[in-house]
């Protein structure tokens, strides 16, 4: 990756910040998140990745990743003139690896090393279990050594637990809970239940969520409730609760179509 310097200080700053670093972002070509800033680059990125494939069913049972980047001059753009400018040879190791254990159980881990001082950076280890369709409970938990991009400069060390789970045939619920174990605090949670009819659904979503930080420095939160009525068929509008549930349970699956009519010949014999 190339992209030549240009001198970006006359330009403000409205919605752009660092981009987080992870698998999803390495092979990005801006380190930046936003149009605000435009990153010089010369560098080179490495990866692996290795996958199993199910022959009879072009299933993917595990996936094996690493990769890392290497810089043969340092980035000169940053978000403010007063941050030092990173002499770093070389990124963190990121590495990754999803495995489906069979019987509807899955694993996803991820880590990011940073070989120079021997310190593991980021980690999150999850696992799921799905046996059928709307049925599905993920526990994970995820780890973030203290540095400048995390709240207070603490280490971010949080367990989650989400699930979709039916409680009678026509209702399903939804739950996560992702709560901080070095501040003891919830930093958001979800609980929802959705009511699936043969023409159209209702749900409804009670959500909490960390809100940043007050004046003060004291850790803030918000609360919304969202409701939605859904009639199968006709044009689908997500005021957010869709969204909601589909971002707070990985696998989350909304209830299902409306039957198709029945043809001249359904019941013919």
């Amino acid at each position: 990756m190339y992209t030549p310097f240009r001198n970006q200080e006359f330009a403000p700053l409205f919605d752009t910040g660092e981009a987080d670093f992870s698998l999803a972002e390495i092979y990005t070509p801006n380190t930046f998140a936003g149009n605000d800033r435009i990153a010089d680059a010369n560098r080179l990125t490495a990866g692996l990745t290795t996958r199993f494939i199910n022959p009879a069913t072009g299933d993917e049972r595990a996936r094996f990743v690493i990769a890392q980047e290497y810089y043969f001059q340092p980035q000169r753009v940053t978000i403010t003139n007063t941050q030092p400018i990173d002499q770093a040879k070389h990124s963190d190791l990121i590495l990754g690896a999803a495995i489906k254990l069979g019987a509807g159980f899955s694993s996803e881990t991820a880590f990011q090393y940073n070989a120079d001082n021997n310190q593991l950076v980021r980690s999150s280890i999850g696992f799921g279990f799905s046996p059928a369709a709307r049925e599905v409970i993920n526990v994970g938990y995820r780890y973030t050594r203290a540095n400048e991009t995390t709240l207070d400069n603490e280490p971010i060390n949080q367990v989650l637990f989400s699930a979709q789970w039916p409680l009678t045939q026509h209702i399903y619920s939804v739950a996560r809970v992702n709560y901080d174990l070095a501040s003891h605090r919830l930093v958001d949670g979800l609980l929802g239940l959705q009511y699936d009819a043969d023409c159209w659904t209702l749900g409804i979503g009670f959500q909490r969520y960390a809100n940043g930080v007050d004046t003060s420095g004291a850790n803030t939160s918000g609360t919304r409730v969202l409701a939605q009525l859904t009639f199968k068929g006709l044009s689908n509008v997500d005021n957010g609760l869709t969204s909601a549930f589909r971002a707070g349970v990985a696998g989350y699956q909304p209830p299902p179509p409306p039957l198709p009519p029945n043809a001249r010949f359904t019941n013919y014999e």
